[in-house]
């Protein structure tokens, strides 16, 4: 979980969950999983809610990714392109910009 000052410097109503013990983007739980076994997909539905909380609140959404499973940047996307091919999440318009409003695969690997 990100420090508080993080909660503070980008979200009022986050800092406020994070003050009363929740966690800022709901009642996202982490999804247990065995050891060297996949992720079950109710975790690719959560990655793809907090993906699409953070666009919608303008925040960078691989962070909120990172902060709320302290992963690292490559993981995090590793999560989003899941969610992705699973259809939890759509596609940005374009590369490099947040985005999950595409059905089709707009832009994607090799794109």
């Amino acid at each position: 979980m990100p420090s508080p000052s993080w909660f503070f410097r980008h979200d009022g109503a986050a800092a406020a969950a994070y003050v009363a013990g929740d966690d800022g983007f709901g009642a996202f739980r982490k999804v247990s999983r065995q050891r060297g076994k996949a992720n079950p997909d109710e975790h690719y539905r959560q990655v793809a809610e907090v993906y699409k909380a953070a666009v919608d609140r303008r925040l960078p959404p691989l962070k909120a990714i990172q902060a709320q499973w302290n992963v690292s940047r490559a993981d995090a996307a590793k999560y989003v392109k899941r969610a992705r091919e699973l259809g939890f999440l759509g596609w940005p318009e374009r590369r490099g910009v947040p985005g999950y409003e595409s059905a089709r695969q707009a832009v994607g690997p090799g794109s």
